[in-house]
């Protein structure tokens, strides 16, 4: 009994709906969108989405590499302490159980982000004696594809690149300013 009074109620509220929309001008007496402009709107997203999504990626490296700039100077710091304590830069890399003079740094965590989910970059110590030193940053999973290549940072501050492509330079890929590198290792 009750779905007829249900049906009944409705078939009276669309015949009062059709009468009023009668009267009304033909696009005002329409609802919503037609699939035109819903497709019109979906393909000025897409074209959006596809000009800036490579800006947007580009920024992301930026920053990874930002943060890996950090860590090798935060690792040159810890090597200098490391000389300050034991009169040589060697013993650095390895364990402290079984000092190397290259490798995987025991002093600060090896991964850019450290603890992270995604591995951006692995610093590595390419050699370690009484009178110098030269730290990396390797890249690693999505950063493999950052023009810049491996960042290098020696015991006398100097920035370098290993295996930059598309004629990336130096200045183009060292961002944190030569005087917060001076604060931050010395």
């Amino acid at each position: 009994m009750s779905l007829r009074i249900f049906f009944r109620e409705r078939r009276k509220l669309m015949n009062a709906s059709r009468t009023q929309t009668q009267f009304l001008p033909h696009s005002q007496s329409q609802l919503g969108f037609s699939l035109f402009e819903l497709l019109v709107v979906v393909g000025l997203l897409i074209v959006v989405a596809i000009y800036f999504y490579p800006q947007l990626e580009a920024k992301r490296q930026t920053q990874r590499r930002e943060q890996a700039q950090v860590a090798l100077m935060q690792l040159a710091q810890a090597m200098d302490n490391f000389k300050i304590e034991r009169g040589t830069y060697a013993g650095a890399a390895g364990s402290a159980a079984e000092p190397l003079t290259e490798g995987s740094p025991w002093l600060v965590s090896s991964e850019v982000p450290g603890g992270g989910a995604q591995t951006y970059y692995r610093l590595r110590i390419g050699f370690a004696n009484e009178y110098g030193y030269e730290v990396r940053a390797v890249p690693m999973g999505e950063q493999i594809e950052d023009p810049c290549g491996t960042l290098t940072l020696t015991a006398k501050l100097a920035r370098g690149l290993v295996n930059a492509r598309n004629g990336y330079r130096r200045a183009d890929c060292w961002t944190v300013p030569e005087e917060l590198a001076t604060i931050t290792s010395r």
